[in-house]
């Protein structure tokens, strides 16, 4: 993580926190500049929120994550000039809605897409942070062939509960999805880990493997 904590990203997200964002803000090229990361960061994944207040202290804390194919891509933030609005704008994936998609799976298909969440996961943890809401709904499947002989794009979505990992600290249980908590958010276990995200996986390989017996 090149910027947590850092002051140049705290003075930076105190300064894009005020300013009028009716022009495009390129919040990730700005920041790792900042940070020392170059311009390779330019397009760091985030996440979809509406408040601006939780858009700026949310970006501030992932703008530096930098970029992996398996974790959906942020190219801009820009706020309507009429009603203000913050609008993040992301990278376009032909997404099939997973209750249509799931049924029709095959073995390799369902094996292909859980590696690929998996180098999500993987890289996210990685760089220190937890997801905590892994679903169907914030994977995003484009089930078709891709360039270099790929059967389909996977991303990750929804980075809006996801959170920096310290050992020790306590964490807030009211994250994750009904069917996807974790034994630990059930019985309110606030020191929970990276695990939690790993449990959702399981959740979602059954759900792959059992997709016509769920009902969501």
């Amino acid at each position: 993580m090149c910027c947590e904590g850092s002051e140049a990203c705290e003075e930076e997200e105190n300064q894009t926190g005020d300013q009028d964002l009716a022009e495009p803000v390129r919040w990730s090229e700005r920041a790792c500049n900042d940070c020392g990361a170059g311009s390779s960061f330019i397009g760091a994944p985030c996440f979809g929120l509406v408040e601006h207040r939780e858009a700026t202290a949310a970006c501030g804390n992932f703008r530096c994550m930098g970029v992996h194919v398996q974790v959906i891509t942020l190219y801009d933030i820009v706020r309507d000039p009429q009603s203000r609005t913050p609008s993040l704008i992301f990278e376009h994936v032909e997404n099939t809605d997973f209750k249509t998609l799931y049924p029709t799976f095959v073995d390799s298909d369902v094996r292909f897409y859980l590696f690929e969440l998996l180098k999500a996961l993987d890289f996210c943890h990685s760089m220190g942070i937890i997801h905590r809401d892994v679903k169907p709904h914030n994977v995003l499947i484009e089930h078709r062939p891709q360039p270099g002989g790929h059967r389909g794009k996977l991303r990750l979505i929804d980075w809006g509960l996801a959170e920096f990992y310290h050992p020790g600290r306590e964490y807030n249980v009211r994250v994750a999805s009904r069917y996807f908590k974790g034994p630990e958010l059930l019985v309110d276990f606030q020191e929970y880990d990276y695990s939690l995200d790993l449990w959702s996986l399981g959740c979602m390989v059954s759900f792959l493997t059992l997709s016509q017996r769920w009902t969501l």
